[in-house]
């Protein structure tokens, strides 16, 4: 993992790992501005990553979201888990 794959992807994690936190104190917003909002993290993420780390991001971020999408749907209960299935 290089400087720069860290630099682009920590603040993704950063926000799901401030997402679980906002979940379990029940201080969400609507989970349409929650996706908004996650995706604008992978946006950026993308952004940072292109040109020849395009093809390790686009595996990375294949990995990232199947893990937010098993926090989301499975392991985390919160209002927005059937609309996110």
């Amino acid at each position: 993992m290089t400087p720069e794959f860290v630099n682009a992807t920590l603040p993704l994690l950063l926000y799901v790992l401030n997402l679980f936190d906002r979940v379990t104190a029940g201080t969400t917003a609507s989970v349409e501005v929650e996706r908004r909002l996650l995706r604008a993290e992978f946006d950026a993420a993308a952004t940072k990553m292109r040109g020849p780390r395009a093809q390790e991001w686009e595996l990375a971020s294949y990995a990232m979201a199947a893990v937010v999408d098993e926090l989301l749907i499975v392991d985390i209960p919160w209002a927005g888990q059937s609309w996110w299935e």
